[in-house]
């Protein structure tokens, strides 16, 4: 970024700068650094070409925004020695899949700083980074999202990062009432929980059972006797970033040739699973099943359920027929168009914006 100094004047009370930056041809996620003649105290900078900015006071950074969009669908990152970068930070992840490398195939999403093991991802929400297993040989995903909003339902307001919670056998409440669970992560053992349908106890060590609409006030996650006073960390959407009609709570959804469809079944917004990358249910041998999501790309075939959102349907294809899904489920408002403030994708070029005003004070 280039700072363009147009005058500089000292009042009685404070100070005033008044100037002009220009953007380069890589804008970086969470902002461009700018250096004032001294720390401002409020900064106000004009938008331009429909973009609108917001100065980071803590980081000393202009921040890019544009009207935002409710799902990236099939974001190709590519993979470096392990690590990959989204281009917008994540507000709640559907489907990770490798399609290049030594493993491929969807992904589970874990916790930032925490070790993968093969087919799952670390992802760091504060940066959109995603780390893999260095066996798995991954070089390409493609990653299906809700991005973070600066403003809207989608913002930082309405999303909690690793909660801490206690396991308990007799349940153990999160803060707040969920929406959706990104994931449920064993910190004393490291590892992620299997999840199982609601309302039964849970099978066995590191399964977890979660109730989304509980009576109380917050959700409930019920943990097996073996995993009782295990430190869990829990990522999770808050009830009260959507409207009521647009959450289905625990939805027990009873599929049609192994495909549920929201369209036919008078469901028209798109539908979105609520337990993140975690396809839970049963089979027809009323065994529990948990498989993890795709993208609508990918083939539909064995241990590979996929979203399909241009027919909005949920499909799955397993040797013992998926008869029944148990998981929460979130309708995305058809007519909401503008669903808040976007930071601008990492790397846009935004090097046509060589004049952008900004005026800072000092009090």
């Amino acid at each position: 970024m280039q700072t363009a100094f147009n005058f500089n004047t000292a009042r009685a009370r404070g100070k005033l700068w008044v100037g002009t930056v220009a953007f380069d041809s890589s804008y970086p996620i969470g902002g461009e650094a700018i250096t004032f003649p001294w720390t401002p105290s409020l900064v106000m900078i004009e938008p331009q070409a429909g973009y609108q900015f917001e100065y980071d006071h803590t980081n000393a950074k202009i921040k890019a925004f544009t009207p935002g969009k409710q799902l990236v669908v099939e974001e190709v990152v590519t993979v470096a020695s392990n690590a990959g970068q989204l281009k917008h930070k994540p507000f709640y992840i559907l489907a990770v899949e490798s399609t290049a490398g030594t493993t491929t195939g969807p992904f589970s999403v874990i916790p930032t700083g925490e070790t993968p093991l093969t087919t799952q991802c670390a992802v760091n929400f504060a940066t959109g980074g995603l780390t893999f297993l260095a066996d798995d040989v991954v070089t390409a995903v493609r990653v299906t999202y809700i991005p973070l909003h600066e403003t809207g339902p989608f913002s930082s307001d309405n999303l909690v990062i690793d909660e801490a919670v206690t396991a308990a056998a007799a349940k153990a409440a999160l803060a707040n009432r969920a929406a959706a669970i990104q994931y449920v992560w064993d910190d004393t053992d490291g590892v992620i929980d299997g999840l199982e349908p609601v309302g039964e106890a849970p099978s066995a060590t590191h399964k977890a059972v979660v109730d989304i609409t509980n009576a109380t006030p917050a959700t409930d996650i019920d943990f097996h006797a073996d995993d009782e006073g295990n430190a869990i960390k829990v990522t999770y959407i808050k009830y009260a970033a959507f409207q009521a009609w647009q959450q289905l709570g625990d939805g027990d959804l009873t599929l049609s040739s192994e495909v549920y469809g929201f369209t036919e079944n008078h469901y028209h917004p798109i539908a979105i699973p609520g337990l993140g990358t975690a396809l839970v249910g049963e089979d027809g041998s009323a065994t529990n099943v948990e498989l993890i999501w795709s993208g609508p790309s990918a083939s539909v075939n064995a241990g590979v359920p996929v979203l399909n959102f241009s027919l909005n349907k949920w499909e799955t294809n397993e040797s013992t027929a998926i008869v029944t899904l148990a998981v929460p489920i979130i309708l995305l408002d058809p007519f909401d168009n503008n669903p808040g403030l976007l930071e601008v994708a990492n790397g846009t070029d935004l090097s046509g914006l060589t004049s952008v005003k900004v005026m800072a004070m000092r009090f």
